[in-house]
């Protein structure tokens, strides 16, 4: 994951999607990632709009199975001690607040133990470790909600 960025509708308001398509364009003509990978339920028109500018953009479905994949792949990293970020107070409480939750079919999800945070970096860490897991060396980048 190259870098991550939070919109704080506490702090700033209404999440203004004018904003973050600058933000992922600027991310992208920085780092020219192969791929923007984005929620499919939160980006639609996003996405439509930065494909039409041209950026190589996925829309991701954030399903149970996404899920599951994506937290296996980030706790194999963090447990192999083969994980390194630059320090972000936002993401370490993310990652300290996640809880697996058994679900009726015996599978799990992931979810924001308190309910007080988003676990949005945390996805979007877990999304980039799973890619890294497939041995993707492409640069990736994960905007999620």
């Amino acid at each position: 994951m190259i870098e991550t960025w939070c919109w704080d509708p506490k702090v700033r308001g209404r999440v203004s999607l004018e904003r973050v398509e600058e933000r992922i364009l600027a991310i992208e003509n920085r780092y020219r990632p192969r791929a923007v990978r984005v929620d499919a339920y939160q980006g639609v028109l996003l996405t439509d709009r930065l494909r039409r500018r041209g950026v190589s953009i996925e829309a991701v479905p954030v399903t149970l199975d996404v899920n599951q994949r994506t937290f296996e792949a980030l706790a194999e990293l963090l447990a192999e001690r083969r994980l390194v970020w630059k320090r972000d107070p936002v993401l370490e409480r993310e990652l300290l607040g996640l809880e697996l939750q058994e679900t009726r079919t015996g599978r799990f999800s992931v979810v924001d133990a308190d309910r007080k945070h988003h676990r949005d970096l945390a996805l979007s860490l877990a999304l980039a470790a799973l890619l890294r897991a497939r041995r993707r060396p492409e640069f990736e980048v994960a905007a999620v909600k």
